[in-house]
């Protein structure tokens, strides 16, 4: 018999994620043992939904976003709370939550082409974008920092290429 005591959640990374779930979430907690791995004991909560989390360091564990449909009970948008438990039954209170946000999905890049030396205006139309730090637009292997105009229309400018070609995504 072991006495292991309930474990402290003090971040998680990413903290948002699309509401059809897949997100892999890293958590920062107070010391896991590697014991409560070992025995499969670890989880992370999303709202009331339970899901296996795996052992990564004494002081972080990886989880899957479960669909939000199956962690808040209602196919929307929003933030749950992310709770963890180091022995299926306890789980902590940390008061942190993971916020399920609309999937983002691209409709339209306008203009579809521009010459190999770059400088266009490309308009990405589409939804679900959020005003975060760090959107970019990638043309092949290149990314470019992008604008956030609104949830449904990103801007950037293309950069010079190497070849005639580049995808946008």
């Amino acid at each position: 018999f072991h006495v292991v005591p309930v474990v402290g959640v003090s971040a998680l990374f990413p903290a948002r994620g699309p509401a059809a779930g897949l997100s892999e979430v890293v958590v920062h907690v107070s010391h896991i043992p590697r014991m409560a791995s070992e025995l499969g004991y670890l989880r992370c909560r999303f709202n009331l939904t339970a899901v296996p989390a795996t052992f990564v360091n004494s002081s972080a564990l990886r989880c899957t976003s479960p669909p939000l449909d199956a962690a808040f009970g209602a196919a929307l948008t929003g933030p749950v709370a992310l709770e963890v438990s180091n022995n299926v039954i306890d789980f902590s209170s940390s008061g942190l939550v993971f916020e399920y946000v609309e999937t983002v999905s691209v409709m339209r890049v306008f203009p579809t082409s521009d010459t190999t030396s770059g400088g266009a205006l490309v308009q990405v139309e589409g939804s679900g974008f959020l005003a975060t730090d760090g959107l970019h637009c990638a043309f092949g292997e290149v990314a470019v920092a992008a604008s956030f105009v609104s949830s449904g229309l990103l801007r950037c400018v293309a950069p010079p290429q190497t070849s005639s070609t580049a995808v946008v995504a």
